[in-house]
């Protein structure tokens, strides 16, 4: 059933099952990892198809512009996706860096305060 699911998304993205499949399970990994280094839920739940996306942008750039970093077809595809993983992370982790400056600061009554929080004058 998961063969005939992956076989049919293939042929809908015009590509073959082999490197599609290598291009999920290499996804997958990376959105394991991600979600272990990003503490938002958020960013994890939409983590997977960003990569995905990612992933077959890379490729289809790769095959629209006929680049080939190695000789052989189906290893082209995973160079193609093991890129397009790296840049997307690279944004996945500059989206996470500019919201965490956005974050307001917490509320803490003893930054305000000149000697500590604790109203006592310090000896």
């Amino acid at each position: 059933m998961i063969e005939d699911l992956l076989l049919t998304v293939a042929k809908g993205l015009s590509m073959e099952p082999f490197p599609f499949l290598i291009m999920v399970l290499l996804c997958t990994i990376a959105a394991y990892m991600l979600a272990q280094m990003v503490p938002s839920p958020a960013m994890t739940m939409f983590g997977f198809p960003m990569l995905l996306t990612g992933s077959l942008l890379a490729n289809w750039v790769f095959i629209g512009l006929r680049l080939q970093a190695v000789a052989d077809k189906h290893s082209n595809s995973v160079v193609a996706t093991a890129l397009g993983l790296i840049c997307t992370l690279v944004v996945i982790m500059i989206l996470t860096q500019v919201t965490t400056v956005f974050d307001p600061e917490p509320d803490r009554e003893d930054l305000d305060d000149p000697q500590g929080g604790s109203g006592k004058p310090r000896s």
